[in-house]
């Protein structure tokens, strides 16, 4: 009856939750029978492909660190991540239908859209739902690589963000699968501990939720990654710091990414946000 009733009132909504409703339906499933082409050029497993997600982790680092006050238009944001796409074309990784490139094209309109999300910017959602269309389309090829998984979990904790906590109530089962398949393939993955830390933060205790696994999983996230798990992790700790009533925390937590970045953007909308008593993510 609730579903129904948002669905109504806000009618252009209706093919987009339709989607998303199919899309968490039998995901592991999907995964398993799907038939698995063959492609040519770089794979998950090897060398090119980690140095490529090196260099996407050094690229995003980069921007969430550089981008100031004065340089922080949406446009700046777009531009700077989707120079990625050149080194995915110099690395001979260019078929748009193979899971490695539906992955990272993921991952690059994941960044953008929590880049943007950050900048209270309305373009966030049409980036958010090309990274989720794309990473739906890389699990489903089956293959065994952690980060398909977990990206892809990541996205489903974010819908909500942008659908609302009713529909974001449908893909918890999903979420949990996605996550557990991403563990077992990488207990060590930063990736899937920051979508399992999302899982504890966004959901209600009520339905699995539990704020201080929440906290665990981002010091994880912290403690496993580079610079820009390190950066993400204790962004995501700051917030779950904020969620459960402890500004003091949070602002600290912040104030310490700040010493490496004193002229970020991101943070400086994090602490500004946090000291008004306001959801940095939530809240326009």
């Amino acid at each position: 009856m609730h579903i129904t009733a948002s669905i109504a009132i806000n009618t252009h909504k209706i093919v987009t939750i339709t989607i998303l409703m199919l899309s968490a339906i039998n995901v592991m499933e999907i995964a398993a029978y799907s038939p698995l082409p063959q492609y040519s050029g770089i794979t998950f497993d090897s060398e090119d492909f980690q140095q490529l997600e090196g260099e996407f982790y050094a690229l995003a680092y980069e921007i969430a660190v550089n981008t100031t006050q004065q340089y922080h238009d949406a446009e700046t944001i777009i531009d700077g991540l989707s120079t990625f796409y050149h080194s995915l074309r110099k690395r001979g990784l260019t078929d748009k239908e193979s899971p490695e490139y539906l992955y990272f094209d993921a991952r690059i309109n994941a960044e953008i859209s929590m880049m943007l999300l950050i900048h209270k910017s309305a373009r966030a959602r049409g980036y958010f739902y090309k990274a989720f269309a794309s990473a739906q389309r890389a699990v489903s090829f089956g293959r065994d690589y952690s980060n398909f998984y977990a990206l892809y979990a990541f996205l489903q904790n974010q819908i909500v963000i942008f659908e609302g906590l009713i529909t974001s109530l449908l893909y918890l089962t999903t979420i949990s699968q996605l996550n557990e398949q991403a563990l077992i393939l990488d207990r060590r993955n930063p990736l899937a501990w920051q979508a399992t830390g999302l899982f504890y933060l966004y959901t209600p205790r009520g339905y699995g939720g539990n704020p201080n696994q929440a906290i665990l999983s981002f010091k994880r996230v912290i403690t496993l990654g580079n610079n820009y798990w390190r950066w993400w992790g204790q962004l995501w700790l700051a917030y779950s710091y904020f969620r459960e009533g402890s500004r003091t925390q949070a602002l600290s937590t912040i104030n310490h990414l700040r010493l490496e970045a004193p002229h970020s953007f991101f943070l400086f909308h994090f602490a500004e946000a946090i000291q008004n008593n306001r959801d940095p993510l939530l809240e326009p």
